[in-house]
């Protein structure tokens, strides 16, 4: 894992049919149709850290022009977490579109 630093895009809670896929691969997004939450920028160390109200959001990283997301929650849902009240939520995004295994 290397940290990077990224402009994270957060969203109401998004999924496939909410999208608009680009040319370039299925994991990347040209438009994003479902409410526009708020804008985080990730450190030298990769970490970010926002406040939200408790929902469930989905998380798509900005990558050139095109929104990257690269896992779904088993029920549509693109990049998601749920938030809940008076707690902290774990997001580890991967950014692995040029990965080789």
């Amino acid at each position: 894992i290397t940290a990077v630093i990224r402009d994270i895009y957060v969203y109401e809670a998004t999924r496939f049919d909410e999208v608009v896929k680009d040319s370039l691969s299925f994991l990347f997004y040209k438009e994003i149709k479902s409410k526009f939450i708020d804008k985080v920028t990730s450190d030298k160390d990769g970490f970010f850290q926002i406040s939200l109200p408790p929902g469930k959001y989905s998380f798509f990283v900005k990558e050139d022009s095109h929104y990257f997301a690269n896992l779904t929650d088993g029920s549509g849902y693109l990049e998601s977490a749920v938030v809940k009240k008076n707690s902290v939520t774990k997001k580890q995004i991967d950014i692995n579109y040029k990965a080789a295994y």
